[in-house]
């Protein structure tokens, strides 16, 4: 067995050797991997501060046309939902409150249409009402529907032939309403 003794100077380069070994330790295993998740976590909080900053713009800019509305129609305008689809059973509930004071009505519903995250759901509405104030009263219902839709065709029309005043006979109407939905293809 072979033994050696270190002088100062050897023991002296051991120690300096040991404590540089343990500064590049201490710099690669903790020192740079923390900067980089500081730098890595700043950039996130700037990304999001500037999408703050981008949300805060467009909700003013709604606010100031839901103002602008009000001003124009002297009514508030109902906020309406895109709800996830199937929301089909809902949408019945909505429709059938919408036409009670309906004489008769049929729907026909065309399957969803999904593009991209968006499904639409098509609604041929056929519906007899005892008046024009009354058909137009469940027109504006539909019109302010909770759920996310396009009335995209209205047509009402005096339920008899050969009547001219819509006011006072009872009337058909038929409308086409497209209603929106989230569709998440998981």
């Amino acid at each position: 067995m072979m033994t050696k003794s270190f002088n100062a100077r050897e023991k002296t380069l051991l120690v300096v050797l040991a404590v540089l070994l343990l500064a590049a330790l201490y710099y690669f295993a903790v020192f740079q991997p923390t900067q980089n998740t500081i730098s890595a976590a700043q950039l996130e909080l700037d990304e999001l501060e500037t999408l703050l900053i981008e949300e805060e713009a467009d909700a003013a800019q709604l606010q100031k046309m839901q103002e602008a509305l009000l001003e124009i129609s002297g009514t508030p305008v109902a906020e309406t939902i895109t709800p996830s689809y199937d929301n089909f059973q809902n949408l019945l509930a909505q429709l059938n409150s919408a036409l009670s004071g309906a004489n008769d009505y049929k729907l026909n519903f065309q399957d969803p249409e999904i593009t991209g995250g968006i499904a639409k759901r098509s609604l041929q509405l056929v519906f007899y009402a005892s008046d024009y104030a009354a058909a137009r009263r469940i027109l504006n219902e539909l019109y302010s529907s909770p759920y996310r839709c396009d009335i995209t065709a209205v047509t009402v029309s005096p339920a008899e032939s050969g009547v001219a005043d819509m006011q006072s006979v009872p009337v058909s109407a038929t409308v086409s309403i497209v209603y929106y939905e989230l569709y998440n293809n998981k």
